[in-house]
């Protein structure tokens, strides 16, 4: 529930009337809590109370598994990228309901839509693998590289790979290398690490010392971008 906010005369009014011995908030506390609840975004609410359930037990119960899908649906309806997200993976692996690729692929969309890069890297595999939508490998490549310029892990690693074997794009060793490298350094512990690293020297292998040299350069400089835009679209097959 939203809260009231307080005018500053209202706040002032309360504050006099109040005995002494009360202990009250001050006034920018109350304002500042007041101002956050209003300004959340909408369906960040619901989105949290899922969040809270799937975060509760280890083992969700059939009840609370629908009840998190019925606050995401909800979440999603106003237009929050991550519940959009949250849905698409639920539906893609079948958490909690039957798995339904063209639902997962719809909610990736809406979140990939929204600038969510998480369903970006989704897009891409679903487009790479042809779960629910016909195999394209440059549609694989464009959501992998819009996912990958804003800083997804994953994405990395997935866009290094199809330059590796050529798979809806040029093959380019350096491309390759370059992002393997980017996906090393901001890849968790454990998370694809070890066939990035066998990737990565096969990419290597096949570069001169001064290719591996401007190709360490550009990670130096590298930075992710706020919003991806398409860059690869002179480069697709």
């Amino acid at each position: 529930m939203i809260a009231r906010k307080l005018t500053t005369v209202a706040a002032l009014a309360y504050l006099a009337i109040t005995p002494a011995a009360l202990a009250l908030p001050s006034l920018s506390v109350v304002h500042s809590e007041a101002t956050a609840q209003a300004e959340a975004p909408p369906g960040e609410h619901e989105f949290m109370d899922a969040q809270a359930i799937e975060d509760s037990a280890l083992d969700l119960t059939p009840a609370q598994r629908h009840e998190i899908i019925r606050l995401y649906e909800i979440s999603a309806g106003k237009g929050y990228a991550m519940a959009h997200h949250n849905l698409g993976v639920w539906y893609h692996y079948g958490i909690g309901t039957n798995v339904d690729y063209h639902k997962a692929f719809d909610h990736y969309l809406a979140a990939a839509q929204l600038g969510f890069a998480g369903a970006m890297n989704n897009l891409g595999d679903m487009y790479e693998s042809g779960q629910g939508v016909h195999q394209s490998y440059g549609d694989a490549i464009r959501w992998y590289a819009s996912a990958a310029e804003q800083g997804e892990p994953v994405a990395h690693y997935s866009l290094g790979s199809l330059y590796l074997t050529g798979k809806g794009v040029r093959q380019d060793y350096a491309e390759a290398a370059f992002w393997l490298q980017i996906a090393l350094k901001r890849m968790p512990q454990g998370q694809n690490r070890e066939a990035t690293i066998t990737s990565l020297n096969e990419a290597l292998r096949q570069l001169s010392n001064e290719e591996a040299e401007f190709v360490s350069k550009r990670i130096e400089q590298w930075e992710p971008l706020v919003m991806a835009a398409d860059i690869m679209s002179d480069r697709i097959k």
